[in-house]
């Protein structure tokens, strides 16, 4: 299986399964978007640590029995124009004003 590569449908039941955890579906993600994003630029805010902590958490719901959501443990990315908690929201605007759940912050000049 090349997690990198693979489906959604593929990832979430390998993940289901325990072929695979859902922090190694991360690090595979992780590691294409250091290897591509450079040039594509299609990640503009990433929260590894954030990512890191859910995939774990995911992996200990599966270990202690619980039954996963169809999605459960698969890594996405979410499009700048959602307001998440802890995570600059951009809108990928730079006059925009810098977004935090609740609270704005001004974009720095420039």
């Amino acid at each position: 299986m090349d997690i990198g590569f693979s489906s959604t449908v593929d990832l979430a039941a390998a993940i289901a399964k325990r072929k695979i955890s859902a922090v190694e579906a991360l690090d595979a993600h992780l590691a294409q978007i250091e290897r591509h994003n450079e040039a594509v630029n299609a990640v503009v805010i990433l929260d590894r640590e954030g990512a890191r902590e859910r995939a774990g958490q995911a992996d200990a719901a599966l270990a202690r029995g619980d039954t996963p959501g169809q999605l459960h443990g698969v890594p996405f990315t979410l499009k700048d124009a959602h307001e998440t908690a802890s995570v600059k929201t951009t809108v990928a605007s730079r006059p925009l004003p810098i977004m935090y759940r609740g609270v704005t912050v001004p974009s720095p000049p420039g």
